[in-house]
């Protein structure tokens, strides 16, 4: 489904205002510097981010939001013209501390989500409690593409936009980053939930509805107000949203899209599992990168592919129907999947790992990437495959 926040909407909503000409900074310097405002920050990388992957160790192709070279930010020319209702205090010694909203208007990279907050009057409420806030940068709402286009129903756009602002709020709690739990769980504001994601040494704050490419990443921890605690990250949380089927990524269209499925994909298409997995019904799949096929043993491929009944076992010992989140995945406990052979939830070392009775502790496929969100099931990236009982 394509949605965009579009200038004229923006403009409709604001209704002249808010202004623009904004100087967008988008880069290491300045998120070190922002972090090290009121506390000890988090470490950013040397080196600028290509945003997260499936994998934890494999390069992505998506922007970085931290570059070398500063960002032109978003386009917000409908706004040049009209007054400011922006708070314009910098000066944190007016009152010894700022509120959650002054910090955040304080800084250009926030201009996106100050605005925001400004139209869809949630600045009381954001300074007259306690929160925590996960802030998206303008770079951020600038590839956002999860509000819809509503034309000119204004009220109804200003709903769903401040549904996602507060789906960016965890109330009545000041979390650091040391306190989030990977793979933990945060109820937010509106009512749903976020998941904490742990790849590497980075953290990510994923909402329901956020795909693989989208993950929102911590760029700038910690960030003290006097009512709460603010993480900058990179990108927009999405909260669950109803898809029309004829625009929804299926599991089919998420893993013949990415390139690190590109084998797996083959391999569906080839046994009409795509037709399968492109449907109604709703999966639950583990799904093999194009590493996990290439590290496979050779005497293994060989019998497979000299067997189309096997392969297809095979391939189906990597889906179960329905959907299953890594948080309902239970150590020690089995899934039964559609090819009727049943798979082992195994824990070590803080990683989970899901395996045949094929599989030995050597091919023991490890969870590298999990949660992905299709319109009829979750998908699991896994770094080896699961072997039946041969």
């Amino acid at each position: 489904m394509k949605f965009s926040i579009t200038n004229a909407f923006l403009s409709a909503l604001t209704l002249g205002a808010v202004s623009g000409g904004i100087n967008n900074l988008e880069d290491e310097e300045f998120w070190t510097a922002f972090a090290a405002q009121n506390f000890d920050s988090m470490a950013i990388s040397d080196a600028p981010s290509d945003g997260p992957s499936l994998i934890s160790d494999a390069p992505s192709d998506g922007p970085s939001l931290i570059s070398d070279a500063p960002s032109d930010g978003p386009s917000l020319n409908a706004f040049s013209n009209v007054p400011t209702i922006l708070p314009t205090s910098t000066d944190p010694s007016t009152d010894g501390c700022k509120s959650i909203v002054e910090t955040l208007c304080s800084q250009s990279e926030f201009f996106v989500l100050c605005l925001l907050v400004n139209v869809t009057d949630l600045v009381d409420a954001l300074e007259e409690e306690v929160f925590t806030i996960f802030a998206p940068t303008n770079d951020a709402f600038d590839a956002f593409d999860a509000i819809p286009t509503v034309g000119n129903d204004v009220e109804e756009g200003l709903d769903i936009v401040r549904d996602v602002i507060l789906y960016h709020a965890v109330p009545g709690v000041k979390l650091l980053a040391e306190d989030l739990v990977c793979e933990g769980s945060l109820m937010m504001v509106n009512s749903e939930e976020s998941t904490t994601v742990c790849i590497g040494d980075e953290i990510f704050q994923v909402g329901n509805a956020n795909t693989f490419d989208a993950l929102p990443r911590i760029i700038a921890p910690d960030v003290i107000a006097c009512n709460g605690i603010i993480h900058a990250i990179d990108q927009v949380m999405i909260p669950s949203v109803e898809l029309p089927e004829d625009t929804c990524e299926t599991i089919a269209d998420v893993i013949c899209t990415l390139p690190e499925f590109e084998i797996l994909c083959i391999a569906l298409t080839r046994f009409n599992f795509l037709d399968i997995f492109g449907g109604e019904d709703q999966f639950t799949i583990f799904a093999p990168t194009n590493d996990a096929f290439e590290a496979f043993p050779q005497d293994l491929e060989d019998f497979f592919l000299s067997d189309d009944l096997a392969l297809t076992e095979l391939l189906g010992s990597h889906a179960a129907s329905g959907v299953i989140f890594s948080t309902d995945l239970e150590c020690g406990g089995e899934l039964l999947m559609i090819s009727e052979r049943e798979t082992t939830t195994v824990c070590l070392n803080d990683e989970v790992f899901q395996g045949g009775s094929g599989n030995n502790l050597d091919t023991l496929p490890k969870i590298v990437g999990p949660d992905g969100i299709a319109c009829n099931g979750v998908i699991h990236a896994i770094n080896n495959v699961i072997l039946p009982a041969l």
